[in-house]
């Protein structure tokens, strides 16, 4: 089995993640999330949001980012060919 075939999606997408972490790890560090909670909230959605506007616009038509077909997609399963 090759990766590719493990790890669905674009290799930036991937990248999103240790950057995520090594965030919430500087969160934890410095105990942010005790002392201000409200900012740490705060920037916790901003950084939810922040990823979902990166994904949103690196997005390609037609990238693969799910195992199975999307409901609806048309596929040799479903045409016959």
């Amino acid at each position: 089995m090759k990766l590719k075939q493990v790890f669905l999606g674009p290799l930036r997408y991937w990248l999103i993640w240790p950057v995520v972490l090594a965030i919430l790890y500087g969160f934890g560090a410095t105990s942010f999330h005790v002392k201000s909670f409200v900012p740490f909230g705060l920037m916790m959605l901003a950084l939810a949001a922040a990823v979902l506007v990166f994904v949103l616009v690196t997005y390609r038509h037609g990238e693969r980012v799910t195992r199975d077909p999307l409901e609806g997609e048309k596929t040799d399963e479903n045409t016959g060919t």
